[in-house]
């Protein structure tokens, strides 16, 4: 039988509660234009059933007037850590309950800052 696990993640302004099967992945871009440039934003979860674990990646890249920056980060969580963190104690589903959330561990990050690197910082 395989093991579904469900967790809580903040998507487009809400509290969605994704749910996935080993070897499931679910993708969302978030984003766009704004007042300054653009920013945008791809989120992947992947269910890894050899470690047990949820990866999770997210990548942004987002230009205003200081200029384009991106950054890439890489999380795993534990099967048994995905709702252990309240949301500041507060935050609730529309039941009512306080949402628990994934503990990630963040195994990766990268930023770049293209005008701080042409400036030669």
């Amino acid at each position: 039988m395989m093991k579904r696990v469900r967790f809580w993640e903040f998507i487009n302004g809400d509290w969605v509660r994704l749910t996935l099967t080993p070897g499931d992945c679910i993708a969302h871009r978030d984003g766009g234009a704004n007042e300054e440039g653009y920013r945008v934003s791809w989120h992947t979860w992947s269910y890894d059933d050899n470690v047990p674990c949820i990866r999770y990646s997210v990548d942004t890249d987002s230009r205003d007037c200081d200029g384009r920056c991106t950054y890439r980060g890489d999380f795993i969580c534990r099967l048994d850590q995905l709702a252990v963190r309240a949301n500041y104690g507060k935050e609730t589903d529309s039941a009512g309950r306080v949402i628990m959330l994934p503990e990630w561990q963040e195994m990766s990050e990268a930023r770049r800052d293209f005008s701080a690197e042409a400036a030669g910082y």
